[in-house]
């Protein structure tokens, strides 16, 4: 690890870097991504751990990728139909495991995201 965490944070940015090599590992039978990955998870990963034990992390765990990936695109689908289709405009994101949702996803102006 590059800085010291607590095994909250830790926890959490191990769920980020799940997330993001998910984005990028895996696909549907049709080809297509489950989810963009967010333009942040990366840095924060990066910031927190070193490539030696990401790499360590991906290769005990590699179990969990698809499962985030499948996680997170339902996730972000329920909070997009909501949005869209039931005028949601607060949405408060617990243990996200520094999600970068609200980045990520193409929410409309006034929405505001809560972590």
């Amino acid at each position: 690890m590059r800085i010291p965490l607590s095994n909250v944070e830790a926890t959490a940015v191990q769920a980020a870097l799940f997330r993001h090599k998910a984005a990028s590992m895996l696909t549907r039978p049709d080809g297509s991504t489950y989810y963009t990955p967010g333009p942040f998870e990366k840095h924060m990963v990066d910031t927190c751990f070193d490539d030696e034990h990401q790499a360590t992390l991906l290769r005990e765990k590699s179990h969990l990728l698809p499962y985030m990936a499948v996680r997170t695109a339902e996730i972000d689908h329920q909070l997009l139909k909501a949005v869209q289709e039931h005028g949601v405009r607060q949405i408060v994101n617990l243990g996200a495991g520094l999600d970068t949702r609200a980045w990520r996803l193409p929410l409309p102006p006034g929405c505001t995201v809560f972590e």
